[in-house]
């Protein structure tokens, strides 16, 4: 009875699984639909890791653990997080905190 196409794959990024589904009444479109997202995801995906990951050296999490704060006045994406952190601290009284042994590590938030 069910006539839908179901393409899955899966993406390991951050140490997470990623698992994107497409479904459609179109075995070949799905597929095809598969194949033009999955590499957008995935740079996606490490662009995020690239910037927000405090095990890489330049990222901007990174650079503003070591002092950089002109991130804050110069990345409005940096901006938002750092901005959505703050609130949340404050929303749950401090339990949740996106700082981690006193730096900054929004890890929990970006990676959602």
């Amino acid at each position: 009875m069910d006539n839908y196409f179901r393409a899955y794959e899966v993406i390991e990024s951050m140490t997470i699984p990623f698992t994107l589904t497409i479904v459609s009444i179109d075995s070949k479109r799905g597929r095809q639909l598969m194949n033009q997202q999955l590499p957008l995801i995935q740079n996606a995906l490490d662009e995020i890791e690239r910037n927000y990951s405090p095990f890489i050296a330049n990222s901007m999490v990174r650079r503003f653990q070591e002092g950089d704060k002109s991130i804050l006045m110069t990345n409005q994406e940096f901006q938002s997080i750092y901005l959505a952190t703050s609130a949340a601290k404050y929303k749950t009284k401090d339990l949740f905190d996106s700082y981690f042994n006193g730096h900054f590590d929004p890890t929990g938030y970006v990676k959602g």
